[in-house]
């Protein structure tokens, strides 16, 4: 981790020892062994959580796209039975459309007489009298 080798860390005990004396160097080494042990246990408490949180994401990930499968299957089924039913219905129940018969054509001559006789007669006013 540190890559700490044995000639470094014989220079960080001869300058503890020379800093602290021989007399308290068992007393720091218990300290600092003590620290350590509640650190790495701190760090594995955190790594624990943090594998747990992400075996519930995963898990709810899984959920999610479940039933995000089982909506997508649901709407494609709604809509494609009915869509079948239509183009299947649409050829089978009616039979193909007549033509339509042709539609005479009026000469000008009977369109202007039928004009004329369609008139309404002249409505008389008082003034007419």
């Amino acid at each position: 981790m540190f890559e700490i080798g044995f000639g470094e860390l014989m220079l960080v005990f001869v300058v503890a020892l020379l800093v602290f004396g021989p007399n308290k160097i068992p007393g720091l080494v218990r300290d600092i062994g003590f620290w350590v042990g509640r650190f790495r246990g701190f760090v594995s408490g955190v790594r624990s959580e943090v594998e747990t949180e992400l075996r519930k994401h995963d898990e709810w990930k899984r959920l999610i796209e479940e039933q995000a499968e089982i909506v997508k299957r649901n709407v494609v089924d709604a809509i494609e039975p009915p869509a079948t039913q239509v183009s299947e219905a649409s050829t089978d129940a009616l039979p193909p459309p007549k033509p339509a018969a042709p539609v005479p054509i009026a000469s000008p001559v009977a369109v202007t007489h039928a004009s004329n006789e369609a008139q309404p007669p002249p409505v008389k006013t008082h003034d007419q009298t």
